[in-house]
């Protein structure tokens, strides 16, 4: 936990590993920790995103080796890499939902974004209900939830995830897992009502008719009428 706190701060894989054994001299990294750890590092490069300005700067990380070790799968299967995605374009239709100013931390396949406020607590940006919900005080305390039974099926969609890539469907560059039908209209958050969808059309499309209907009351009528 302290390698990944320290990576997460800006240091490489050597840096954050000299800096454990100088805190704790009796550590021992096995060849599947640092590989880990260099991963991490290649990974860590994040947003920090103001949602009026939308700048782009800072880092990112994921959940750390104990998590990932305790279970039979690996992470990044149900996580999208966010090198080179511009979130000041994909984020523009969820401005009146989102805070001024967050830091990006995972994309899931399914396409629901977390997110860490200044005071570090975290968020999920769930894009089928059209609501940004409070899931812990911070990073760590997350990544000790998502140990939790059931957590993790449930933040990451694993079960959801597993039944499309058996099914032959598998993502592209830029693609997520959205929705034939949003649930919050309908649908389900079950993998029938999944498709294959470029991600500026899941925030752009979705995030719009949450806009839109956010509203109304619970029970209204809506109506969609395709733009020619």
């Amino acid at each position: 936990m302290l390698a990944t706190h320290l990576i997460s701060q800006g240091d490489n894989e050597a840096a954050a590993i000299r800096g454990m054994r100088a805190a704790e001299s009796s550590s021992v990294e096995t060849p599947r920790q640092i590989k880990f750890l260099e991963d991490f590092a290649a990974r860590a490069t994040a947003s920090l995103v103001n949602s009026g300005g939308l700048r782009l700067s800072g880092q990112r990380e994921y959940n750390d080796s104990t998590w990932a070790d305790s279970h039979a799968m690996n992470v990044h299967d149900y996580l999208i890499d966010q090198s080179g995605l511009d979130w000041q374009a994909l984020l523009a239709e969820w401005h009146w939902l989102l805070p001024p100013e967050f830091r990006v931390w995972l994309l899931t396949r399914t396409g629901d974004l977390f997110i860490s406020s200044p005071d570090g607590s975290i968020h999920v940006l769930d894009v089928g209900a059209g609501k940004l919900n409070r899931v812990a005080a911070s990073r760590d305390e997350a990544c000790t939830k998502i140990d939790e039974p059931g957590i993790a099926n449930d933040w990451l969609m694993i079960p959801i995830v597993d039944q499309l890539v058996a099914a032959g469907h598998v993502l592209g560059a830029g693609q997520c897992y959205s929705y034939r039908m949003l649930p919050v209209l309908g649908g389900t958050y079950k993998a029938d009502n999944r498709v294959v969808l470029a991600l500026r059309e899941h925030f752009g499309a979705w995030g719009s008719i949450h806009r839109q209907i956010a509203d109304l009351p619970d029970g209204a009528e809506v109506v969609i009428k395709p733009v020619a």
